[in-house]
């Protein structure tokens, strides 16, 4: 079972992002190391840690993380983008049940997210969440009603977030940058 998880700020300073993160983790010192290579440690290092990098844009810092839940993704994305009076999103696809969400953070707030989940007892896919306005570049008005399955035409992949995502602004911008900073979380800071 594939997934599929993309995690992006608008915003160019690995630094910055990486010293709010510290106010809510406990992070190791940075490692820099190119892409490849930070998430072998990453994995192989027995603990959670935040790979910060900057592979498809310049002015966009994408962040990989091991998620313990969605909640705790959403409250980091909405403390960055507060921090930075700036926009994020992250797309998570499961490409094996047909899970996906798609949530936009902007200064603080979630201005929008859409999130369809498998249900393994009736072995369909449901709308779980549809909150925010529905924005310009979706192309169909979603299911309202929550925990109603979702009509054929209505199923998301992780193709669409390309779109999407081109829409906010994210897009490759023809460089290849292969370099990552690797942060183990030693704990939380409560």
């Amino acid at each position: 079972m594939a997934t599929i998880l993309n995690i992006a700020i608008n915003h160019s300073s690995i630094e910055n992002i990486a010293s709010v993160l510290n106010e809510y983790y406990e992070l190791s010192e940075p490692s820099v190391n190119n892409f490849a290579l930070a998430i072998d440690l990453s994995r192989r290092a027995g603990c959670r840690s935040f790979i910060l990098h900057k592979k498809m844009n310049e002015n966009w810092v994408q962040i990989d993380i091991q998620i313990i839940n969605l909640y705790e993704l959403d409250e980091v994305l909405r403390r960055l983008t507060e921090a930075f009076s700036t926009i994020a999103f992250f797309a998570y696809n499961q490409t094996t049940s047909g899970s996906f969400r798609f949530a936009i953070f902007e200064k603080g707030k979630m201005k929008r997210s859409l999130f369809k989940k498998y249900n393994e007892t009736h072995r369909k896919v449901y709308v779980v969440d549809n909150f925010g306005k529905q924005q310009p570049f979706e192309e169909i008005a979603y299911a309202k009603l929550l925990n109603k399955q979702v009509p054929s035409e209505e199923l998301l992949d992780y193709e669409v977030f390309f779109d999407w995502s081109g829409a906010l602004g994210f897009v490759w911008d023809g460089q290849e940058r292969e370099s990552a900073t690797c942060f183990k979380v030693l704990g939380t800071r409560n």
